[in-house]
């Protein structure tokens, strides 16, 4: 997931095991969908939902394809799926041009990561996690 500082909003990027991905959708006050509470975004989050880069995706977009932007100081609720046969995971993170030489296990966010991180979630489990965009910059979801 890839967030950037743009006035007061967030943009986020997502990649999946160091194969970012990118899908321009704006976040200031439309789709995915808004949450019932005011300030809240519902993200629906799958990984490797598609085989494209080889199934590891989210939401069918690999490398760098998944871009959203969400103002500062909103709700994110995001809603994790596996559809891979290999478990996954998500966590937020500051962004990175390169995967760190260990997996990252602090979010950018608190509350910003499925549970089971290191050992993921297996085949259809569901996850949901949420924090709030407490600061803007640059976040990408691995």
């Amino acid at each position: 997931m890839f967030i950037s500082a743009r006035a007061s909003a967030i943009v986020f990027a997502w990649r999946l095991a160091g194969v970012s991905t990118t899908l321009a959708v704006t976040l200031l006050l439309g789709p995915p969908s808004l949450g019932a509470a005011p300030h809240t975004v519902t993200i629906p989050l799958v990984a490797g939902q598609t085989p494209t880069d080889g199934g590891f995706n989210f939401n069918g977009y690999g490398r760098g394809n998944l871009v959203m932007t969400v103002p500062v100081g909103w709700k994110v609720v995001v809603d994790f799926e596996n559809a891979s046969v290999l478990p996954h995971s998500a966590i937020v993170l500051p962004y990175a041009t390169a995967q760190p030489p260990a997996p990252p296990t602090t979010p950018a966010f608190a509350g910003a990561t499925t549970p089971n991180l290191a050992a993921g979630l297996p085949q259809h489990a569901k996850a949901t996690f949420s924090f709030v965009t407490s600061h803007s910059g640059t976040y990408e979801c691995d």
